[in-house]
C-alpha cells in the first residue's frame, strides 16, 4: 500500500512538473512585427486629455508595460514603432511618447531623424511636459538642433517642466531660456562664429 501511494504521489508531482516545464504560448512565440505593431497601436489607442485623471492613471501602465515588452524584443518593436510613427494620422500621444522612446532607445541617426519628425507632429496637449523638456535638454545638450521644437513652447503659456534636482519648476519662457543657453553652451549659434 505504501508503494502504491509513493508511485501515486510520485506520478502527480511529475505530472505537475511536466506541465509547468511546458512552454505557454504567451511564452514560446517570439512577437512578429505585425504583432508588435498591434500592440504599439492598441496601447496608443487613446487621447489622455479625453480621460479623467484616474482614467489616465489607469493606463499609464500599460505604457510602462509595452516598453517592457519593446525592452525584451528590441529589434521587433523598434521595426514595429518606426512603422507606427510613419504611418499618417496617428495618434497624437503616439507621435509625441513613441518619437521620444525611439530617441532614447536607438542612436541610429534614422531614428533621430523620425523621433524628431514625430515629436513635430505633437501640439503638447497629449503629453506631460517634463519629459518633454528633459528630452529636448538631452538632445540639445548632444548638440542636435531642437530650437523650433522648444519655440513650440512659447505658444502654450500653461508650459512647465519639473526639474527634480534642483526642486525647480521652470514656467513657460524660462524653459526656452534654459534651453537656449544649453544651445550656447554645445555649439555657437549660425552667424556667431
Amino acid at each position: 500500500m505504501a508503494n502504491s501511494t509513493m508511485r501515486q504521489t510520485f506520478c502527480r508531482f511529475f505530472s505537475i512538473f511536466c506541465l509547468l516545464s511546458l512552454p505557454t504560448s504567451a511564452h514560446a512565440q517570439e512577437p512578429t512585427a505585425a504583432t508588435a505593431l498591434r500592440d504599439i497601436q492598441n496601447t496608443y489607442n487613446f487621447d489622455p486629455s479625453k480621460l479623467s485623471f484616474e482614467e489616465q492613471a489607469k493606463r499609464a501602465p500599460t505604457l510602462s508595460a509595452l516598453w517592457d515588452r519593446y525592452d525584451k524584443t528590441s529589434d521587433v518593436y523598434r521595426d514595429a514603432l518606426r512603422t507606427a510613427l510613419k504611418t499618417p494620422g496617428a495618434r497624437e500621444l503616439l507621435y509625441c511618447d513613441g518619437g521620444m522612446q525611439l530617441l532614447a532607445k536607438s542612436k541610429l541617426p534614422e531614428d533621430l531623424n523620425l523621433g524628431l519628425q514625430s515629436i513635430s507632429k505633437c501640439g503638447l496637449a497629449e503629453i506631460e511636459h517634463t519629459p518633454y523638456f528633459y528630452t529636448m535638454h538631452a538632445l540639445a545638450s548632444r548638440g542636435i538642433d531642437t530650437l523650433d521644437l522648444q519655440f513650440r513652447i512659447l505658444a502654450k503659456p500653461k508650459f512647465s517642466a519639473y526639474i527634480v534636482a534642483h526642486a525647480l519648476n521652470l514656467g513657460w519662457r524660462l524653459d526656452v531660456i534654459y534651453w537656449f543657453l544649453t544651445a550656447l553652451v554645445t555649439r555657437p549659434i549660425s552667424g556667431s562664429r
